[in-house]
């Protein structure tokens, strides 16, 4: 019988292409507001929350595909940036907890901080 096997590297192309090519979509609220002249805020989303979760899935898939990766080869190798990255991540998000701002804002930086952690799991398989 056959194993089913994935390659990280292609599966990552793929996936980025994906991102890329769907980049206009994510944010067509915000841009046919801003076209027409109607955005009164910029701190309030236009774009579906649906749309919004597509791009949020496709980084947590690419983490996810590259957190399986570094178990399934048997090495852990954690890059020393990242692990400065993640502490910092965590010291922010206990400063903000400890300031009382709320989970909300802790989530809303987490959303954000997803293209950044992304990086980490790619380096290793694109060209820049």
């Amino acid at each position: 019988m056959k194993r089913l096997t994935i390659s990280p590297g292609r599966t990552y192309r793929v996936l980025i292409l994906i991102l890329i090519a769907l980049t206009p979509i994510f944010n067509l609220g915000e841009i046919a507001a801003l076209l027409s002249n109607s955005l009164k805020r910029s701190d309030i989303s236009l774009t579906s929350i649906y749309i919004k979760l597509i791009k949020d899935s496709g980084f947590l898939t690419i983490i996810g595909i590259g957190i399986l990766n570094l178990f399934f080869n048997k090495r852990i190798f954690l890059n020393r940036c990242l692990i400065y990255f993640m502490t910092a991540v965590a010291f922010s998000a206990v400063i903000s907890v400890i300031a009382g701002t709320g989970i909300s804002y802790i989530l809303y930086g987490a959303r954000w901080i997803l293209p950044l952690l992304t990086l980490f799991f790619v380096y290793k398989y694109i060209d820049v």
